[in-house]
């Protein structure tokens, strides 16, 4: 199957496939590929391009709108640059954050007036607008105003016999004196340093009389971070990770240190467990924020254009943690959560039903917990509709050829459902319509027409189904087999 330029072009540098993905994905070899790229203009990866994995635009918008990273923190973390991170949050029709906002809003003359008239530093005027030293300075640069030389510095009116006894009799940090006269800390040691007074060595400030107990008290009650406290403190991070281990308080990983909610453990009952399964199988992107054994915090994303679905996820993930959602301009919304391992359970996602779930079913003759993960499936790839002849049907269509194939068996054998052979909708390839896009794989279907089943379904799944949209179809359904006679 031959794809256009643009459909290449999306597949090689935007979803970042590789060769051999595309040309399994399009039914041809790589070399084909290789040759459309070339009449197309379009460039290879290098090697080290090519190790990168694609970039997950959930995690991108996560990353940037509630970690409020910049550009060029994401794309460092996540191996692109700062252009194609910017694509991506424009395509997803994300907004620029409030620090575009600030800068766009930054009044050129109080700038000046600050800097000329006030005398305050750049560091100074970027703390009170809320941007950077160095937009201050560009901003400066523009309007033609000669920027101060250190020895003008120095003739900024401060009390320099003040500062020196502050520095030496009371043992202040020159952070601590800055905050103090409301000047940057590089005004203050230059000062000291005009006076020929020394600067305290390492050893030495780590002498500065500090309440450890009270630096111990904010990191593990509060919670607060080691630049948190040290801003408070008037001193330096690397000073109060000092005194945290003196103390011998363990520094949290990057996992606990990246928890900024309160988060509570699982505590629903086994058919809660196995809805929110089905429904992760079906529509949720689950992983661990960082690699290794001391991870403590479950990522959760979805995306979808459907503002029921957006308020099931928050109705399910809500009563746990944050649920973080963006609308984007594009009418795609996208949805995070940061969930603690409580929930590991979600970690998982196989071609198959939970084994607990057939145990139950089988060795305990349980069958609610295997409902409830149909119920939650359903809510993720399931569909109830009335045909436009009056007959209805319900179908569940999804890559999971095994659970389709399981479910037609519980269907059968165990629920009372009687259910015709899953069959196979879209083989792989087949073109998405209206997109430029294929389906990754192929696409089975489960398909039920049958009144008996279609009623016997609607009531086994009506105490479990969530999701708004899916109870109206499921009831419309119900009430069109029920007028035409179970």
């Amino acid at each position: 199957m031959k794809v256009t330029c643009e459909e290449l072009d999306d597949l090689y540098n935007r979803q970042r496939l590789s060769m051999k993905d595309i040309a399994t994905q399009l039914g041809v070899t790589s070399a084909t590929i290789r040759n459309w790229m070339i009449a197309c203009g379009l460039s290879r990866r290098s090697k080290s391009e090519s190790r990168r994995k694609p970039l997950d635009d959930e995690e991108i918008a996560r990353l940037y709108v509630k970690e409020q990273c910049t550009l060029a923190e994401i794309a460092q973390e996540l191996g692109a640059d700062d252009g194609t991170i910017r694509q991506r949050l424009v395509r997803m029709g994300v907004p620029r954050n409030s620090r575009s906002k600030a800068y766009t809003l930054l009044d050129d003359n109080e700038i000046k007036y600050m800097y000329v008239v006030e005398r305050h530093t750049m560091t100074e005027i970027a703390q009170k607008l809320g941007v950077s030293a160095p937009t201050i300075r560009q901003r400066l640069i523009t309007q033609g105003v000669p920027l101060r030389s250190k020895s003008e510095n120095l003739r900024l009116p401060l009390n320099e016999d003040e500062i020196i006894r502050l520095y030496i009799e009371e043992r202040k940090s020159s952070t601590e004196i800055a905050q103090q006269f409301g000047v940057d800390r590089s005004v203050i040691l230059d000062r000291l340093e005009a006076r020929g007074i020394p600067r305290r060595t390492s050893g030495e400030t780590q002498q500065l009389p500090l309440d450890e107990n009270e630096i111990v008290r904010q990191y593990i009650e509060e919670r607060k971070s080691t630049c948190e406290i040290a801003r408070q403190l008037g001193t330096n991070d690397v000073t109060i990770l000092k005194r945290l281990k003196k103390q011998g308080v363990e520094r949290r990983n990057r996992s606990e240190a990246i928890i900024a909610y309160e988060r509570h453990d699982f505590f629903g009952d086994l058919l809660e467990k196995a809805y929110l399964q089905g429904f992760r199988y079906g529509d949720l992107t689950v992983k661990k924020a960082t690699e290794g054994p001391g991870c403590a915090t479950l990522v959760v994303t979805g995306s979808t254009t459907r503002i029921a679905q957006i308020n099931l996820y928050n109705e399910l993930f809500s009563p746990y943690a944050q649920v973080g959602i963006i609308h984007g301009q594009d009418g795609r919304h996208h949805f995070w959560c940061d969930l603690n391992m409580s929930f590991e359970f979600l970690l998982l996602k196989q071609d198959s039903i939970p084994v607990w779930v057939l145990h139950a079913a089988q060795k305990d003759g349980n069958f609610n917990p295997l409902i409830a993960f149909v119920a939650g499936y359903t809510d993720a790839e399931g569909c109830f509709y009335v045909k436009s002849n009056g007959c209805s049907a319900f179908e569940l269509r999804a890559y999971d050829e095994i659970i389709l194939r399981q479910l037609h068996v519980a269907f059968n054998d165990w629920l009372n459902i009687q259910c015709p052979p899953i069959r196979l909708d879209k083989p792989k390839g087949t073109p998405l319509k209206g997109t430029p896009y294929v389906t990754s794989g192929n696409c089975w279907g489960l398909h039920l027409y049958r009144k008996a089943s279609l009623h016997r379904l609607c009531e086994l799944l009506e105490p479990y189904l969530k999701h708004a949209d899916r109870r109206q179809a499921m009831y419309a359904v119900w009430a069109n087999v029920q007028a035409r006679g179970v």
